[in-house]
């Protein structure tokens, strides 16, 4: 009864939120994206992109299913969602009714509520979820279960490579661990070589991509969780190459229908190219260095100060949030020093998908993985006092989560977000798709869906950047590159000088529209709009967009004057 009454909440709460917030750059580009593959466009040949391919394939089918509508690209977070606190009770269940409830409730309530979009990280976090499950129940000295272990990592790495890469650390930690060969010290060579390997290859990369709050906060555990995990391995050479074997033949079966996909359409090369080089290549973009994990705990500590007592909630869920991949690595350590053959399998996969935190120290980038980590430090805490008071704690994080964090847009202010303070702002309709936003945003839209028509014709493209790739969707135009952000596509001199020679033809677009100080501007995205704006007239302002029309290609009905959109 318990357990059904967890899936209802994760259903109720999933169904409530699934609409309730928009987020236009990764709305509109998963949908115009998902419109182009129903329209028969191969991704990576005709349209640039981030990600293998597995996502936006996924997408196109809800597209279809809900006749053009937004709103189904997230009926999968929803089922995931449900599914997710699923495999979390079940896991905690012989932990006592407590911890289920503890672990089903931060699967529902730090779910893909604080995002509401088909973000490829929510299908990474489910996927994480899965293999912890499998990891636990499952014999990973079985061939079988090796190889399906590598095709579930296959395929979060073409939902996201960085995930997928994530995971393969973390489940290569645990089978080898639970692959023992005996007390042979010529065995142990081979699995501690491999993890060593892992844990320099993971402290690169912590050092490189975090400041030092993220790496206090996050990266500091997982490589010692790896160098500890190495010292207690005893994995012969023949053994892990096994492993490994089966490893990546999962992987390459889980990329088989891909492949066949992009072979068959000519663009094998370019998916290729597109899921293992161009990630490599991006636009810098400087705000990635520039978030502070600790940041919003020190404006609820300020809020407090001011007399603000009713941010108490704000400070407790902060504290307990950001604190949480410690609490979880220390006893991760704790478990793997202490006990010989004790393996906290569920711990251990948490703690290194925790590093998914470290690409972007925003808090929502914490979110993209805190469901697992609170999973795994309630399946690791041994000592049963501690596990009830963590209980009864990240209980209280996850209801204050899901009624004052969950569906809350990202313009609201920092302090509200620290405080826990609900946005009221008046909401209103996407136009033409059946998601909840901000009434003031959807007047901006309509005017500016009512300025393409009347400034371009159809058979017009135009250019958006550095990135609102929903208006393509909105205004049905095709954008003049192979990409829809420009961060994607401007990577490299060649990209610029293909770009530059487009914008001054004959195809060049008849409308540019510049979102002004948008953290996705590039140098070379402005070095590519100086090259042709002296081809364009600025027309005005709609809201954040800044209208430019190309001097020869006038619409024979005259484009309206663009006064700001005032508060409604």
């Amino acid at each position: 009864m318990l357990f059904v009454l967890c899936l209802l909440t994760a259903f109720l709460v999933s169904i409530f939120y699934h609409n309730r917030f928009w987020w236009g750059p990764d709305d509109g580009y998963f949908g115009y994206i998902a419109e182009k593959i129903l329209d028969g466009k191969v991704i990576h040949r005709d349209i640039n992109v981030l990600h293998s391919g597995l996502i936006y394939f996924i997408n196109s089918v809800f597209y279809k299913l809900a006749d053009g509508d937004l709103v189904g690209l997230r009926y999968p977070l929803i089922a995931m969602t449900i599914i997710q606190t699923a495999i979390a009770f079940k896991l905690a269940e012989h932990r006592g009714i407590l911890v289920s409830i503890a672990a089903a409730n931060v699967a529902t309530g730090f779910s893909f509520i604080h995002f509401i979009n088909p973000s490829p990280n929510w299908y990474a976090l489910f996927l994480a979820f899965v293999l912890i499950y499998v990891l636990s129940k499952c014999d990973v000295r079985r061939m079988k279960i090796v190889i399906l272990i590598g095709i579930l990592v296959g395929v979060a790495f073409h939902i996201r490579q960085l995930s997928g890469a994530i995971l393969a650390v973390g489940v290569s930690t645990v089978i080898l661990l639970k692959n023992a060969d005996g007390d042979d010290d010529k065995s142990y060579a081979g699995g501690r070589i491999i993890l060593l390997l892992l844990a320099l290859v993971t402290s690169l990369y912590v050092l490189n991509a975090s400041k030092f709050s993220a790496w206090l906060i996050v990266g500091v555990y997982p490589p010692a969780v790896l160098v500890i995990s190495a010292l207690k391995s005893n994995v012969s050479w023949s053994r892990c190459l096994q492993i490994i074997g089966l490893l990546i033949l999962g992987a390459i079966i889980s990329a088989i229908p891909l492949a066949i996909y992009y072979a068959a359409h000519g663009a094998f090369l370019d998916w290729l190219h597109g899921t293992f080089i161009s990630p490599f290549t991006l636009g810098e973009m400087s705000f990635l260095k520039a978030q502070n994990y600790l940041a919003v705990l020190v404006v609820a500590l300020l809020d407090l100060g001011f007399g603000n007592y009713a941010a108490l909630d704000g400070l407790f869920y902060w504290i307990v949030f950001l604190t949480a991949p410690t609490v979880l690595g220390v006893h991760v350590i704790n478990r793997l020093v202490k006990g010989k053959d004790d393996i906290p399998v569920e711990g251990i996969l948490a703690c290194i998908f925790s590093l998914v935190a470290i690409h972007y120290e925003s808090y929502l980038y914490l979110y993209f993985c805190i469901g697992v980590i609170f999973l795994g430090t309630l399946l690791t805490i041994q000592n049963r006092k501690d596990l009830a008071w963590y209980s009864f704690v990240v209980i209280l994080a996850a209801i204050l989560a899901i009624f004052f964090q969950a569906g809350e847009s990202l313009t609201r202010d920092y302090r509200a977000t620290a405080s826990l303070t609900k946005a009221n702002s008046e909401k209103a309709l996407v136009p033409n798709h059946s998601i909840i936003f901000e009434k003031k945003s959807r007047l901006e839209y309509l005017k500016i869906m009512e300025i393409v028509n009347k400034c371009s014709l159809k058979n017009d493209t135009m250019y958006t950047f550095p990135m609102n790739p929903e208006l393509y969707l909105m205004v049905d135009r095709e954008p003049a590159f192979k990409f829809v952000k420009s961060y994607i596509g401007l990577a490299t001199k060649s990209d610029l000088k293909q770009s530059a020679a487009i914008l001054n033809g004959p195809d060049a677009p008849s409308l540019i529209i510049y979102t002004e100080n948008n953290k996705y501007i590039t140098p070379m995205a402005l070095e590519l709009f100086e090259q042709a704006k002296h081809n364009y007239t600025k027309l005005g302002k709609i809201g954040r967009w800044t209208v430019y029309q190309h001097l020869d290609r006038v619409n024979p009905e005259s484009c309206p004057d663009l006064p700001a959109v005032s508060d409604p």
